[in-house]
């Protein structure tokens, strides 16, 4: 989860300084790593999706988040997947900002030529800092399909950046693993079951990552509408109904795969 905090300082994260107050989820990726293979799936859920939020009835599900936090965001996810969520991670402009830079910056494979608050973004490799990062996954009026291309930039970064940690911040070493842990404790919020051994365990599972072993995706829509004043991407449950199938058996890759092309991005 990637908030939309504006507080005056950090919200997310062990060195956080500042209440979030109601801020919504503007990011919301839902991510499967198979323990037997080496495929990891990552699927983007747009912020106004129109969804049943428990207790609240049809809303956005960014809204999800602002209502009741973590736990509610959770459950309305639970709820529209029938997947259980194990862990969550949440992250606000500061933290997100500040695991970039503990990298050491992240080369992100641009998709298409955009600029945005004074930075250029040419297609193709770019390392970022987390200035620039934070600016270019935050586009969204400058882009020709707004959301739904600042979905296809997130997700593009998120590749970056997990290939940054395989190749330039080796998790083969335990030392350096402990180190970027300690970071992304300072900034990001991670639910009290995932504990420092658990942490561990996990990066050394993914000692492998690749990105060609990534699947990135974008929950299935047929296109936006209105909702009173409110602008809404209407989800395709029948198509949706068959990801979310698929993420649970662990068979997206072989079932309908072909269906699901057009919500598909490819990580370079």
């Amino acid at each position: 989860m990637g908030t939309d905090s504006v507080a005056g300082g950090q919200t997310t994260g062990e060195d956080a300084t500042a209440d979030e107050g109601n801020a919504r989820s503007d990011t919301i990726m839902l991510i499967r790593v198979d323990g037997r293979t080496d495929r990891t799936h990552v699927v983007s859920i747009p912020r106004d999706s129109w969804v049943d939020v428990p207790g609240h009835g049809m809303n956005k599900i960014n809204a999800a988040y602002a209502f009741g936090g973590p736990t509610l965001l959770v459950q309305t996810i639970e709820q529209l997947t029938n997947i259980r969520v194990d862990h969550f991670a949440i992250v606000d402009f500061f933290g997100f900002r500040a695991v970039t830079d503990a990298v050491g910056g992240v080369t992100v494979t641009v998709p298409f030529e955009t600029n945005h608050h004074g930075h250029v973004f040419r297609a193709g490799p770019q390392k970022m800092n987390g200035d620039e990062a934070l600016a270019y996954v935050r586009q969204r009026t400058n882009l020709p399909r707004g959301d739904f291309d600042r979905v296809q930039l997130q997700q593009s970064y998120l590749a970056g950046l997990l290939t940054t940690v395989r190749s330039d911040v080796s998790v083969l070493d335990f030392g350096t693993a402990r180190d970027l842990i300690s970071a992304i404790k300072g900034a990001v919020t991670l639910d009290s079951a995932l504990t420092n051994a658990r942490k561990l365990k996990f990066a050394w599972q993914l000692r492998g990552l690749q990105a060609k072993s990534i699947t990135f995706l974008t929950v299935p829509y047929t296109g936006t509408g209105m909702e009173g004043e409110q602008s809404v991407v209407y989800l395709d449950d029948e198509l949706a109904a068959r990801m979310w199938t698929g993420l649970r058996s662990g068979s997206i890759d072989e079932v309908g795969s072909d269906d699901f092309n057009e919500f598909r991005y490819k990580a370079n």
